[in-house]
């Protein structure tokens, strides 16, 4: 891969992160300030608005602060070392999909550390099963599935054309 090709892979990754980093500290700020006042807000029958503050690990799993910050950092390191090692030179949608990741992971990252807890607003109940999440988890989950498909198609496209 050139020099140019990788600029635009690495720019990809920064721009993607840092708009979700920044997109999730504004709204959790907003959230913060009005918190007190804040009244359920329906948006279906099974989707709402109420800010929660989330002491735990994904899906609020009950966790040390210390031991998800380690988590979390293994996590990314993983997915960071794996992405420059092997996908860099793969298509642009990785970049995306990294950049989502990284992006959500960081400010989830930040707002534990400044704050000792995220807060989660968009509550999903779907089939029985009840969650919390902000812009940040959004984006970690569609960074994911992004990176999935984003390896399917590759592997696909690598194995019959």
């Amino acid at each position: 891969m050139d020099s140019a090709e990788f600029k635009k892979k690495l720019t990809t990754v920064v721009m993607v992160a840092v708009v979700l980093f920044f997109a999730n500290i504004l709204i959790s700020n907003l959230i913060e300030a009005r918190a007190d006042s804040f009244e359920v807000k329906f948006l279906s029958e099974n989707i709402f608005l109420q800010p929660v503050k989330n002491f735990g690990f994904a899906f609020s799993i009950p966790l040390d602060l210390k031991i998800i910050f380690i988590v979390s950092f293994l996590t990314l390191a993983v997915i960071a070392w794996t992405f420059f090692k092997y996908l860099l030179s793969e298509a642009y949608i990785l970049s995306f999909a990294f950049g989502l990741i990284s992006g959500g992971a960081l400010a989830n990252f930040y707002e534990r550390l400044t704050n000792g807890f995220v807060w989660d607003y968009l509550h999903l109940q779907i089939y029985g099963l009840n969650g919390a999440w902000n812009v940040a988890d959004l984006g970690i989950i569609f960074g994911m599935l992004t990176w999935i498909i984003g390896l399917a198609l590759h592997h696909y496209t690598a194995h019959w054309h």
